[in-house]
């Protein structure tokens, strides 16, 4: 019986464990209060999501769609190395599964349409032009940066003495900076040249990109602010080659096109007849119940 006690107790403190996902000064976050807050933020958009790619990759599977494991493998490891996506809280199974799923809707949409050379090329180079703000192909120059921001010149110059005595970045910017980044030790998200709101300061930047890592910009002001940057990291302009992009090329330009009604029509339908069995109430004003 005390065997029994203790092995009950044991998997309640299990459970408890598995529950709590933080807790603020002794006050505990549990996994279901999370979920139920997450799912009124979304609607149960998510849930939708979820049950929506296990259709694709339904449909995809039974009409000879499916993407291959090179495929799969490909966009895995193009996620992976894109400082954008944010993959912390997936699994690389979780992540994998929404690649199939992205890519079944892409051969689903694009099924028997065939794109001439010129318009895949055309496609390349219209998502190559660094003017094109949205271009899939070219990644302009980034830049990981720590900033200052003050708003006299004094402070300002007194950040950058303590910098280039070797202080951390971090600890000035929480002495000096009047930016919310200070907040995180003036770390702002990967700077792409171009492609922020402060590029829109003349000379920004060229002050910002001028700078090698481990590199402290003097003081300037932009905006009305001063500002001060030390420069983390740097990662070039880069053009993936054509060739590397060929294929998913050919199937954006098909799924642009949207020439295949029939097979549009097909899956819509398959969706529709879906039979989908809701076992929580919460979510029938979300999920459709199927034919």
């Amino acid at each position: 019986m005390v065997g029994f006690a203790l092995g009950a107790l044991t998997l309640r403190q299990i459970h408890k464990a598995r529950e709590t996902l933080v807790s603020a000064n002794g006050t505990v976050v549990t996994r279901t209060e999370y979920l139920h807050r997450l799912d009124a933020a979304t609607n149960g958009s998510v849930l939708r999501q979820i049950v929506d790619d296990n259709l694709a990759i339904a449909f995809a599977r039974e009409h000879g769609l499916s993407p291959s494991t090179a495929e799969i493998e490909k966009q895995y490891k193009l996620l992976s190395q894109d400082s954008r996506y944010n993959a912390r809280l997936l699994s690389p199974i979780e992540i994998k599964r929404g690649v199939v799923a992205s890519l079944s809707r892409q051969a689903i949409a694009a099924a028997g349409v065939v794109p001439t050379e010129a318009q895949i090329r055309a496609y390349y180079d219209a998502n190559t032009n660094p003017r094109n703000l949205a271009s899939r192909y070219y990644s302009p120059e980034t830049a990981q940066v720590v900033v200052i921001v003050t708003k006299s010149a004094e402070d300002a110059h007194k950040a950058f003495e303590m910098l280039q005595q070797g202080i951390a970045a971090d600890e000035v910017a929480l002495k000096y900076s009047n930016d919310i980044s200070r907040r995180h030790g003036g770390m702002l998200s990967p700077i792409q040249r171009g492609r922020t709101r402060a590029s829109r300061y003349p000379g920004f930047d060229d002050y910002l990109f001028s700078l090698e890592p481990g590199g402290n910009g003097a003081p300037k002001m932009f905006g009305g602010a001063w500002w001060v940057v030390h420069c983390v990291s740097k990662v070039p302009a880069r053009t993936r080659p054509f060739a590397e992009v060929h294929d998913e090329c050919r199937t954006a330009v098909a799924v642009q096109s949207g020439a295949n009604r029939a097979m549009d029509a097909e899956y819509a339908a398959y969706v529709r007849k879906a039979k989908i069995r809701i076992f929580d109430s919460r979510y029938r004003s979300v999920l459709p119940a199927g034919e």
